[in-house]
């Protein structure tokens, strides 16, 4: 049996294991144990079913006995096994786990093909028509990629493959697009209105948030997260003395101060498995801060170190972003190279725009983000003369002077990475003097290594950043071909740049920005009105954004509904928001959208999505499983037509004879102490069994609530945009449940236990085993052998 594995580590926790023979043969033989006692007591008896015979044969066919099993196990055991198991034309491995798994997809297409039946579940009926709706790719592609072109040009269109003065920006403002999206999707650009699992899990209850938006896939390779950890470290440092005394404060509760704990837990983890060498550069840039304050109080130059590194780095990608500008341009043959006398002037305007992508982001996180942080962290008061200062912006359209730029103005808030304007750089060389002889060439070798270990990684990203780029490109060539309008070359390259680099920026203020609050709905509004945003731009409903979340699913929000917002995000978007053209906003919000369904549309769109994405499905049965939400529905039929009870019921008592028996050993143990045994027999006695599906499976009520609000038709494209809002109002109306906690917690949970997942699993914060449906198949399991 697969879940025998599970099993042996239950047993293994009692040590010795003789003790279990005086047991049943069940338990002997599962744990391959014997002594000269038992062999007198009794001789194991030899399986002669068919099953046996066939699983014997098959073993014994895999392995190479012409082999030294003390030379080369693996060989010994396994070398025949291709032999009499070739590996199929569309797999990349085969073994016993893999033609299990496709002996389950091979079922499942089976319930799925078959017609729907009188007296099957709503939601059968509908996910089956899902499903041949998303097996025709033939119908999908004739269909091409109109439904995309029709979909986007109902808010507006989308600029990037408009022809010039063709979009509105007076009409479509970029609130009215992201409301469309969030409508069609349930998901917003800028936000997402959630009830995160996370919470759930710590604390037993639901709670709303305004946290970060969903992103799409993969687009945090877009990323330096070394970068950011480390001076987000830096900052929160310099933080703690930011707070003037009466600045204005969230209302906070005993719950706010839990959550803040929590918030800190995941964040730390976080670090922990995202930055590899950030221990290492974070150990770096605290020497490096010892020099430069003796910098600054030998020459009054802040941050010489730091900004030499950046010079450096500039230098280096300013080489990189010249080659990729002529591969974008040129790379098509069928686009023709404009001529001598307009060469120079386009490839100079593409320079200057991916210039300000990439260099301005550097330049800028000492004086941007960090005085951001500053004015944010002392009562998020805004500077009047800043604001006085800014008036040229203030166009109502929002859409400001057409420039693209960050605030230069200093606010103290960048701690040691300060930068003098007038003298960057020292002496131009990033050469600085330092009265540390004994250490320098120590220092020296190090900052050597750490920048060859950097250029590595800027290679890293800037190849990331660079495929993304070609990405967006074929994507919006594609699409404008659909429309019949073509779109020079040159002018897509030149948007996509700008949008890229306010999506960087976005990302940096996701993952930067951890600070959460409480407090009522009203008060969230109040608290960003406050920071008096410049343009139309910055200016958000908050009250009306959630408010609209819930009323798809017709439920009111009071205005003093409690939630968390993610606080320090949400300020920071504020002049996000501000300092960017309409256009660029409003190309990202629809970038943002195709980015995560045009794998729903053709064969080259999909063959675009999954060259970023990096994961292909290796079969269509799997795909539209996953992008149905379907997992519930079919683990319910799948279970109900291959799994009698009697599979149930003998799993559960193999389960608890096993746990029984470790139990025993456990307490009756001499090596084992007192404390230990104690911590173990409270995990073992408490430990939860899922066996075959959720117990949701058995309640028929809860099963008819599957796909309450879907709305299924034979087209692909649509049905998966219904199941992206009924995803968010299913996350939302958990907020509504009148089961208490542990119920609520139990049913949220639930959807972690897939029942057509050929394994078998140990789920550490739930206490449980988990021994799924799929396993209980030829040769895994058998009531025929033992």
């Amino acid at each position: 049996m697969k879940f025998t594995w599970i099993i042996v580590f239950l047993a293994a926790i009692a040590a010795d294991v003789n003790g279990i023979l005086n047991k049943s043969f069940g338990l002997r033989w599962l744990l391959s144990v014997s002594t000269e006692e038992s062999k007198l007591k009794e001789e194991r008896p030899l399986c002669l079913t068919q099953q046996c015979k066939y699983l014997a044969k098959s073993l014994r066919e895999s392995m190479n006995q012409s082999v030294n099993p003390c030379e080369d196990f693996y060989e010994y055991s396994c070398g025949n096994w291709p032999k009499h198991n070739p590996l199929p034309v569309d797999e990349n491995r085969w073994n016993f786990l893999v033609k299990a798994e496709r002996k389950v997809d091979d079922r499942i297409k089976e319930i799925m093909e078959e017609e729907a039946k009188p007296d099957d579940l709503r939601a059968t009926k509908f996910a089956k028509m899902m499903f041949k709706a998303c097996l025709d790719t033939d119908e999908i592609e004739r269909i091409g990629l109109q439904p995309l072109v029709s979909t986007m040009w109902r808010p507006g269109g989308w600029p990037l493959i408009m022809e010039k003065d063709e979009w509105d920006q007076e009409i479509y403002k970029w609130q009215i697009v992201d409301d469309y999206y969030a409508r069609l999707t349930g998901l917003n650009s800028f936000h997402d209105v959630q009830v995160p699992m996370r919470y759930l899990i710590y604390n037993k209850r639901s709670r709303l948030f305004v946290d970060t938006p969903r992103l799409s896939a993969k687009v945090d390779r877009l990323l330096d997260f070394d970068e950011i950890y480390v001076t987000n470290s830096e900052e929160d440092d310099h933080e703690e003395g930011s707070q003037e005394r009466g600045s204005e404060e969230w209302p906070r509760s005993k719950e706010d101060d839990e959550f803040e704990v929590l918030e800190k837990k995941i964040v730390k983890k976080n670090i922990n498995n995202c930055t590899i060498h950030g221990e290492r550069i974070s150990e770096k840039i605290k020497t490096m801060k010892k020099h430069v304050i003796e910098i600054q109080l030998e020459e009054g130059t802040k941050g010489a170190v730091m900004q030499a590194k950046v010079d450096n780095k500039r230098r280096y990608l300013e080489r990189i972003v010249k080659s990729w500008e002529h591969d974008l341009i040129y790379k098509s043959d069928s686009v023709e190279k404009p001529t001598e006398t307009n060469s120079g002037k386009n490839h100079e305007r593409m320079e200057d725009t991916n210039n300000d992508l990439y260099f301005d982001d550097d330049d800028n996180e000492s004086e941007g983000i960090g005085a951001d942080r500053a004015e944010y962290n002392s009562g998020g008061k805004i500077d009047e003369n800043d604001e006085g200062n800014d008036n040229s912006n203030n166009a109502a359209s929002g859409s400001g002077s057409g420039d693209y730029e960050w605030d230069d103005e200093d606010d103290n808030g960048s701690g040691d990475y300060e930068r003098d304007d007038e003298d960057s750089s020292g002496n131009g060389s990033g050469d600085y003097k330092d009265d540390d002889n004994e250490n320098r060439d120590d220092d020296d070798s190090d900052n050597s290594d750490n920048y060859d270990e950097t250029n590595k990684k800027d290679m890293e990203v800037e190849n990331k950043r660079k495929m993304y780029a070609e990405y967006i490109l074929n994507v919006s060539i594609a699409l404008s071909e659909a429309r019949g309008v073509s779109i020079p070359r040159e002018r897509l390259v030149e948007d996509i740049g700008d949008l890229l680099k306010f999506q960087i920026r976005l990302l940096t203020y996701i993952h930067k920005y951890k600070k959460a609050l409480t407090a009522e709905l009203k008060a969230l509004q109040n608290r960003y009105d406050a920071l008096k945003a410049r343009t139309e731009n910055g200016k958000i409903n908050w009250i009306t954004k959630v408010k609209d979340a819930f009323a798809t699913g017709g439920v009111e929000i009071p205005d003093d509904y409690v939630l968390t917002s993610a606080d320090g995000y949400i300020k920071a978007l504020t002049k996000l928001l501000d300092r960017t053209p309409s256009r660029i906003i409003v190309n990202y919000i629809h970038w943002n959208f195709l980015s995560k369904v045009i794998h729903a549309t053709t064969k080259k769109m999909r063959e675009l999505y999954y060259n970023w994405d990096g994961k292909v499905p290796i079969r269509r049965t799997n795909y539209c499983v996953e992008e149905m939400n379907a997992v519930d529905i079919l683990g319910y039929e799948y279970a109900k037509r291959y799994l009698p009870e009697e599979v149930l019921q003998a799993t559960s008592d193999t389960v608890n004879e096993i746990q029984r028996e470790v139990e025993y050993r456990v307490k009756n143990s001499t090596w084992v102490d007192i404390e230990v045994g104690d911590i173990i027999l409270d995990k073992l006695i408490y430990a939860k069994k899922q066996i075959e599906y959720p117990k949701s499976y058995r309640n028929i009520t809860v099963m008819k609530e599957h796909f309450r609000g879907v709305s299924a038709s034979k087209s692909h494209f649509e049905n998966m945009l219904s199941i992206m809002r009924y995803k968010k109002w299913r996350n939302l109306k958990t907020l509504f449940s009148e089961k208490d906690a542990s119920e609520a917690f139990e049913e949220r949970t639930s959807g972690n236990f897939n029942p057509l997942l050929v394994n078998t699993m140990f789920s550490p914060w739930q206490n449980s085993v988990q021994i799924t449906a799929a396993n209980f198949q030829q040769l895994l399991f058998d009531f025929r052998q033992p």
